[in-house]
């Protein structure tokens, strides 16, 4: 059987993704790898021809350059990941629209849909791609009405497998045997995320350790504001060392997502993939990938009494701490791989 050309074109710095999802696609006879972009990776064809970092038209001049390989190997997807559509990606999509390729973008975080300027987006959608993939059954749900060339694919993650030892990591970090480590980790903190109703939980048995930056400044004075009327600063560090961040995932005894809503998943999935115990708001998204008590726990969204009891439970039962990572890690195992990431984008060209 003739392999079939696939592409994945970096527009938006997704690297760990585009290189799981590579290597996937390698692994798989039927497919015939390229990829467009400028970071160090495995010898593919193209992998130097893409250069999003530049100058706007020097990303034209790199764009039709990689666009035009495409088309000359007769690429049959072309997969662009994006985390937020700017300028740069709407001019990718029109010069793929020219070389009449079949374009499939990835929204990670679909949140811009549900923006001022969903009409944009929704003109993109419907006249430059071929499919609009998620990683959602909820998202696709909820986007099928107004993008009819919404796909859902499940989102593969692979476990680490240089892991440490928990105590030692502990003990690297100079972590107090005595307290309980909360993670919570987001690239940008939002409102939507929840961080005030985690700081009315804290007391001196728990400590909360945050990563992330706030997406402005009045955010991040109301919440400095709330934890020094609630007399807590000292059960909270802000963690920016990214040297030993990853140190983290094995260290924590639980990572919590407050969230009031969201439209990505992958964050619990990567804290899943590391065996660390989830605990989690039950809002849509959550509930697709958790099932309460078998794989992590599921606590009623912004009701800070619902999240103490289900804390306490934790703590309480101390097997959890072995179990939910477990069950959690065969979910991933058997359901969110990147084999199962690479049939679903097959589907898309069938």
């Amino acid at each position: 059987m003739q392999a079939v050309h696939i592409a994945i074109l970096d527009v938006d710095n997704c690297a760990s993704y585009d290189l799981n999802l590579t290597e996937a696609w390698r692994q798989n006879r039927a497919i015939k790898v390229h990829i467009y972009s400028d970071f160090d990776t495995l010898e593919v064809r193209g992998k130097r021809f893409f250069v999003k970092d530049s100058t706007l038209l020097g990303h034209i001049a790199s764009a039709i350059k990689s666009l035009k390989d495409a088309k000359a190997n007769d690429v049959k997807l072309l997969v662009l990941p994006i985390h937020k559509p700017t300028i740069k990606t709407l001019l990718t999509l029109l010069i793929a629209k020219w070389y009449a390729l079949n374009c499939a973008v990835v929204g990670f975080d679909t949140a811009f849909v549900h923006t001022k300027r969903d009409f944009f987006y929704r003109w993109a959608c419907n006249h430059l791609l071929s499919h609009f993939v998620v990683h959602s059954r909820f998202i696709h749900t909820q986007l099928l009405p107004k993008y009819p060339k919404v796909r859902f694919i499940k989102h593969g993650y692979t476990a680490p497998t240089n892991a440490q030892p928990r105590e030692m990591l502990r003990m690297k970090l100079k972590f107090d045997k005595a307290i309980h480590y909360l993670l919570f980790s987001v690239e940008t903190i939002e409102q939507h995320h929840g961080v005030d109703l985690l700081l009315e939980t804290l007391c001196d048995r728990f400590h909360l350790i945050v990563i992330g930056t706030f997406a402005n400044d009045s955010l991040k004075n109301s919440f400095e504001l709330l934890a020094r009327e609630l007399r807590i600063a000292q059960h909270i560090t802000f963690w920016n060392d990214e040297a030993t961040q990853t140190m983290l995932w094995g260290a924590c005894d639980a990572m919590v997502f407050p969230f009031v809503q969201s439209y990505r998943n992958e964050y619990i999935l990567e804290a899943m993939s590391h065996a660390l115990p989830v605990i989690a708001s039950n809002i849509p998204i959550h509930e697709e990938l958790i099932t309460h008590q078998l794989n992590g726990l599921l606590f009623e969204k912004g009701n800070v009494q619902s999240l103490k009891e289900v804390l306490n439970y934790f703590w309480e039962y101390k097997y959890l701490a072995t179990d939910l990572p477990k069950e959690a890690l065969k979910m991933i195992r058997d359901y969110y791989n990147w084999q199962e990431t690479t049939k679903g984008y097959l589907k898309l060209i069938a």
